[in-house]
């Protein structure tokens, strides 16, 4: 089974409990395994990328990996002519036809789009990058569906904290997680820890007990076959968790007021 076959098997057995990840929420599931692996998104990534979608009024518009049609639910009240939402699960798709009446909704592959030259307004894509080794042919596809002039929003990991190196300590039962080297003053001998100039793979482990794979580039990279793509990069954005985060969690909420956990790109064809 290839990379791909494993992405599309590992979401249509956890798609459910995909679903309910996506939806819990603060007043419900605070304390449930559920919240805690939706926290990232919820006060990170969904704020950024949810600020920085126009008005859609009279557009069409594609949520690229639109998984069981959360985000669709929050694009649809931007107005657009039309919206569609694509996934390769086709799990996730049957539920996101049933929670989203006012979107269409298909399983297809983010590299093999069936969809005209030239059909899109804007498109967007959260997370969905990562499990491409290369994103030539994906930009491609988006390249060639989006009109002239239309927006791409997508995010992604951030390398400066995925291709960190974690390090358990046993003592007091923490995680370091660290991107630097110790080098020794009495000779050449250093230790390097994590590895952000190379494309690596790491794993993921959802509440289902699942394993993902996906891919960490440096931003150099990203921005290197986003641009030979043909789109113009119009922003960078790297947020810090919303306010609201010191509220419940504290910690979190410094760690992610230092260190960036997404990045987000905003391209025009």
């Amino acid at each position: 089974m290839n990379l791909k076959d494993k992405i599309r098997h590992t979401y249509n057995i956890s798609a459910k409990d995909w679903h309910k990840t996506r939806t819990s929420s603060l007043e419900n599931d605070i304390d449930s395994k559920y919240f805690k692996q939706n926290r990232p998104h919820l006060f990170i990534e969904k704020p950024a990328m949810f600020a920085k979608v126009p008005d859609l009024k009279g557009k069409t518009a594609l949520c690229l990996g639109c998984g069981s049609g959360e985000e669709c639910g929050f694009l649809i009240k931007k107005n657009p002519k039309k919206l569609i939402g694509i996934d390769l699960s086709s799990e996730l798709i049957s539920i996101a036809k049933k929670s989203i009446r006012s979107a269409r909704f298909y399983t297809m592959d983010a590299e093999d789009l069936k969809f005209k030259d030239n059909s899109f307004d804007f498109i967007y894509s959260s997370l969905v990058l990562k499990y491409f080794k290369s994103w030539s042919k994906v930009l491609r596809e988006v390249y060639r569906v989006l009109k002239n002039g239309g927006i791409f929003l997508f995010s992604n990991f951030h390398p400066v904290k995925w291709s960190a190196y974690k390090k358990a300590n046993p003592l007091n039962k923490s995680t370091s997680v660290i991107l630097g080297y110790e080098k020794s003053n009495k000779g050449c001998k250093q230790i390097i820890y994590g590895n952000y100039l190379n494309t690596t793979i790491h794993k993921e482990v959802w509440v289902t007990d699942s394993s993902l794979y996906f891919y960490i580039k440096p931003i150099s990279k990203m921005f290197k076959e986003i641009t030979n793509s043909g789109f113009i990069v119009t922003d960078i954005d790297e947020p810090k968790a919303i306010p609201e985060t010191k509220k419940y969690y504290y910690n979190y909420w410094l760690k992610n007021q230092k260190i960036p956990s997404f990045i987000i790109f905003e391209c025009v064809k």
